[in-house]
């Protein structure tokens, strides 16, 4: 994968801390807001190493139910590198490694 080379005067940090600093003029901090720049930033910054941001991600859980969570950075293969999801509360955004990939290709189960 190729390395990030990413600078606080580049187009997408600027665009990430334009966007909360509009928010905070108005006093919105809810995730529903705030993670939409944070998705721009995500995004951006995927496709400067050749992988994507898949919004609203689907997957199971380890006892089989369907969730959904805020996003996740896939490879050219569909494959998770990172998972995305924000805390309602105080719109804290957590990168969580995905699952190691089993020898054989793989996905493994995400631990809650």
């Amino acid at each position: 994968m190729k390395k990030l080379n990413l600078k606080p005067t580049h187009k997408p940090i600027q665009y990430y801390y334009e966007a909360l600093e509009q928010y905070d003029q108005h006093n919105i901090t809810h995730e529903g807001a705030v993670s939409t720049p944070f998705a721009f930033l995500l995004a951006a910054c995927a496709k400067k190493v050749g992988v994507t941001l898949e919004p609203q991600h689907a997957m199971r859980s380890p006892k089989g139910d369907r969730i959904v969570i805020d996003g996740a950075i896939i490879d050219p293969y569909r494959l998770p590198i990172v998972y995305w999801e924000a805390e309602e509360k105080t719109a804290v955004f957590k990168v969580l490694d995905a699952p190691k990939r089993q020898p054989n290709g793989a996905k493994g189960v995400m631990e809650t």
